[in-house]
């Protein structure tokens, strides 16, 4: 630590001597109790502010885009943006799956759940080293891991005794679980009424 000089010594002495001084001669004149409040508050408030909206910006919400996709986004838009489906099947609600292979990654799938006119559904299967997720869910990722990021709200189909699919409705997600871990996501128009993706499509 360096060594403060006489002379600054002398004047940091004389700037806090000054200030005593003011606050001594103008204490029945200015509020001071309020003025320190303020130097104080002030900071600690726009801190609390800056924290606040960074806590909101995580928050999850509903979403209606993923893969560059949207919800309700017309069938032929998609065709036009992924070209032809690789493999089309029915869902038990009268739709249709299409299968859209993603060009870097062979065994990873994008899936579109549609009628006849709008998308419903739309998620991805496939490798677990995938770069898309949601809300930092990724393929791969453990079951406490969706937990964590989407909370314990969610309504539950199973497709077999070892997987599971989670619909997480208050933020248009759904997540398939097999033996504890993620292996599709995707996001979702009520799967009850229009279906629910599975990995039976690739199978």
């Amino acid at each position: 630590m360096e060594n403060i000089s006489i002379g600054a010594g002398i004047f940091y002495g004389l700037l806090a001597l000054s200030f005593v001084i003011l606050i001594v001669k103008t204490r029945d004149r200015w509020k001071w109790g309020r003025i320190f409040a303020g130097i104080i508050g002030l900071p600690i408030l726009a801190i609390g502010v800056i924290m606040g909206f960074e806590h909101y910006q995580h928050i999850p919400k509903p979403t209606l885009e993923f893969a560059g996709l949207t919800l309700n986004m017309p069938v032929d838009d998609v065709r036009f943006l992924r070209g032809e489906p690789s493999k089309i099947s029915g869902t038990s609600k009268g739709g249709h799956l299409s299968m859209y292979p993603f060009r870097d990654y062979r065994d990873t799938g994008l899936i579109v759940s549609h009628n006849e006119e709008k998308v419903t559904a739309i998620g991805i299967i496939g490798d677990s080293d995938f770069s898309i997720s949601i809300y930092g869910v990724f393929l791969g990722s453990e079951y406490k891991t969706v937990i964590d990021k989407l909370g314990e709200t969610f309504q539950v189909k199973k497709h077999s005794e070892f997987y599971r699919s989670l619909y997480f409705k208050q933020y248009n997600v759904v997540i398939g679980i097999q033996q504890g871990r993620v292996i599709h996501l995707g996001i979702a128009i009520n799967p009850d009424k229009y279906g629910w993706i599975s990995v039976t499509l690739n199978q």
